[in-house]
């Protein structure tokens, strides 16, 4: 049995007010020429399927688009689905027992029964148990258990409980197709700028699947296992943040399943239609470089190192990166004038340094580097001198000093 597992569509996105519809349409078209070629027999798709629980217009007609173009790719294939928390449970799960008889299989809510698929190979049936985000108020109402003072209130307890409610056959092939957090021993997989976690909220830990040979997870958009091999984040399509520029290998997980227990995984890239890339450092030394970088069709993140973002800067940045046909959708300054680098020698040192030479590297670090001329030197000593005799109109000094030279 093969699939393809992916996971994060996040349609309709958007990244620093630029629509990544284009984006998403050409991975889309991808996917489904990729499906074409392999013919596995089915594909999972594990949560947030949309980018926002009320999708536009454009986001709804892409899924709807993607999804026809899967099942009109292969009449053996079957598309599994589940809702992720970025979904609507209600808008995504509309008609879904129609659909179900179309070889269209989708989760939206936790429900008593989980919603199951079986599909048969040479090896016998294989399961599908397709569970949507949740949480553990979601399924201590979906067991009925509303009065139980006990219920569990951790996420790995209550997913536990769910589980085994089920009744999944230990010595049969199962398959979990889920978007949560989930966590190995209390560490949490690594996240993406767009799915940042914090302090292990609403982690379950991998153990709570071992009835699974293979489980496929939404919801962390850095592709990795978790706890094992079979554990595994298909991730995003895309890089939906410029954190997650870290990890710009993106596809799509082929998983064969053969007899109970063998299991083969192979990553498959899908290259995107305009890479993401952080570039970072001086301003001419960037200007330069990017000069001769060949890379193109890029959308770049540009970060200055010395010096504040201005009209200028920003207006040839973006005409430097529109001439390679990149798109430079954001500039921005780490600059910092009043945060000099410690000197060598820590603490010690620095008392140690004469007061007018700390004044001095104030002084230059406003101006950008440039050090003060002799007028303003000798502000700085007076200004120094004063504070040492115990006259302390350091600031006004200071700005007197720091102003006049900009006259």
């Amino acid at each position: 049995m093969k699939f393809l597992h992916v996971a994060d569509l996040h349609f309709g996105k958007t990244l620093q007010g630029k629509s990544l519809l284009a984006d998403q349409r050409g991975w889309a078209e991808k996917f489904i020429a990729l499906v074409k070629e392999i013919r596995p027999d089915a594909v999972v798709v594990a949560g947030d399927v949309y980018d926002r629980a009320a999708p536009s217009g454009e986001a709804v007609e892409l899924l709807d688009r993607f999804l026809t173009g899967l099942l009109d790719a292969d009449e053996r294939l079957s598309v599994l689905l589940v809702a992720g928390n970025h979904d609507s449970p209600q808008r995504l799960s509309f008609g879904a027992d129609i659909l179900a008889k179309q070889r269209l299989h989708i989760a939206g809510k936790t429900a008593r029964a989980m919603k199951r698929v079986v599909l048969h190979d040479a090896h016998g049936p294989l399961t599908f148990w397709l569970m949507p985000f949740t949480f553990p108020a979601a399924i201590q109402q979906a067991l009925g258990a509303e009065e139980d003072a006990d219920f569990p209130r951790t996420y790995t307890e209550a997913v536990a409980r769910y589980l085994a409610s089920q009744d999944v056959p230990p010595a049969a092939r199962n398959v979990l197709v889920a978007h949560q957090n989930v966590t190995c021993n209390g560490r949490e997989a690594e996240p993406g700028g767009s799915e940042t976690m914090v302090g292990g909220v609403g982690g379950v830990d991998a153990a709570a699947f071992a009835a699974f040979d293979y489980v496929a997870l939404g919801h962390i958009h850095k592709a990795q296992a978790v706890g094992r091999e079979t554990v595994r984040y298909a991730g995003s399509p895309l890089c939906y943040h410029f954190d997650e520029a870290r990890w710009p290998d993106k596809g799509a997980v082929l998983v064969e399943l053969g007899a109970k227990g063998a299991v083969s995984l192979e990553r498959i890239p899908l290259a995107p239609l305009h890479p993401l890339r952080v570039a970072e450092g001086a301003y001419e030394d960037l200007l330069a470089a990017e000069k001769e970088n060949p890379a193109r069709g890029e959308y770049v993140k540009v970060v200055l190192a010395d010096r504040r973002v201005g009209p200028e800067e920003a207006d040839a940045l973006r005409a430097l990166f529109e001439a390679k046909g990149s798109v430079a959708l954001e500039i921005v300054s780490s600059f910092r004038p009043f945060s000099a680098p410690s000197a060598p020698g820590g603490a010690h040192a620095a008392a140690e340094r004469p007061l007018d030479a700390d004044f001095a590297a104030f002084w230059k670090a406003f101006h950008g580097g440039t050090d003060p001329d002799a007028r303003s030197l000798a502000l700085l000593r007076e200004a120094a001198r004063q504070v040492e005799t115990g006259r302390t109109d350091l600031a006004a000094l200071l700005a007197t000093a720091c102003a006049e030279d900009a006259e």
